[in-house]
């Protein structure tokens, strides 16, 4: 009963502060369906409760971002999924991690214009590093430790952007800068890989399933982009800022793992992953991506 009032009112605290800060009248409407959600879902009321208290405090990281109030906040979030996995929840902390970054994040993203080919191949040289430490990070760790380590990840990588946001003039900053694209705001497609990231580990919870979407979000994705910008010449018919062997390489690299894990399946897995990634527009591939493939590995568990 203890717990309960200090869930409470941990929750008010919180909701006090959101309201007090400047509101983003779209975030709250979204931090209310996903409570909603929270509340539908979980039954039990100490871990409604606690998904509840970390979906507001992640919504709060989200809310801060470029404020230097961020990095308490966020430090406070280590100490929440820390706490959920001590508590064998470790997978409601990445949920409430996902649902409360997504409250206050711009799902739509505006079309840019081409960007310079040496940063994308930049880019995407560290997304497959990124890929490499996480697929490391899957193999020698239970799925439920690796869930915790990417949802510390994904916080210290928000820390890190707001680092740079804050101190640009660091050597660290600079750098990072650099590998950002033109008229984009900086993190944005380090946020979109980020909420992909945990889309993949709080509803996957087998380790084959969840290494098949690392590989499409780090290592398809990339290769496809970093092919693309170098030989992609034919545009394909539905989108004209992605080429046909650009698509064409990001189905094959996600095939091949996936025979071995899926079997015959694995060619209309990699074809609509592939589509999705190449009809994405207004919406990330990083976030496109693992939605569709977290929704077909879901359906396909439960009719095998």
């Amino acid at each position: 009963m203890f717990a309960i009032l200090l869930l409470l009112a941990a929750i008010f605290v919180l909701l006090v502060y959101r309201i007090l800060a400047k509101i983003n009248k779209a975030s709250i409407a979204r931090l209310v369906i996903f409570a909603a959600a929270i509340f539908l879902f979980y039954t039990n009321s100490y871990e409604m409760l606690l998904g509840i208290l970390g979906l507001i405090l992640f919504d709060i990281v989200s809310a801060e971002y470029g404020k230097s109030s961020i990095f308490l906040f966020a430090l406070l979030g280590i100490v929440y999924v820390s706490f959920m996995l001590l508590q064998g929840m470790a997978f409601l902390g990445s949920q409430a991690l996902l649902l409360g970054l997504l409250s206050d994040t711009k799902i739509l993203k505006e079309i840019k214009s081409k960007q310079s080919k040496h940063v994308e191949v930049r880019r995407d040289l560290v997304q497959i590093l990124i890929g490499i430490v996480f697929v490391v990070v899957l193999y020698l760790f239970s799925v439920e430790v690796s869930t915790y380590i990417f949802a510390v990840l994904v916080i210290l990588g928000y820390i890190l952007i707001n680092y740079t946001l804050i101190l640009p003039s660091a050597k660290l900053s600079k750098y990072l800068y650099a590998l950002e694209r033109e008229k984009t705001r900086f993190g944005e497609g380090a946020v979109y890989l980020a909420l992909g990231t945990l889309i993949a580990v709080s509803f996957i919870h087998v380790k084959a399933l969840m290494l098949l979407v690392f590989v499409a979000i780090f290592f398809s994705d990339s290769i496809a982009t970093i092919i693309g910008v170098n030989f992609g010449r034919v545009k394909l018919p539905y989108n004209r800022r992605k080429s046909v062997i650009g698509t064409l390489a990001y189905f094959l690299v996600l095939l091949v793992p996936a025979f071995f894990v899926i079997g015959p399946l694995s060619i209309a897995v990699a074809l609509i992953a592939a589509l999705a990634e190449s009809a994405s527009n207004r919406i990330d591939d990083n976030l496109a991506v693992p939605a569709v493939l977290a929704f077909l590995f879901i359906a396909l568990r439960s009719l095998l």
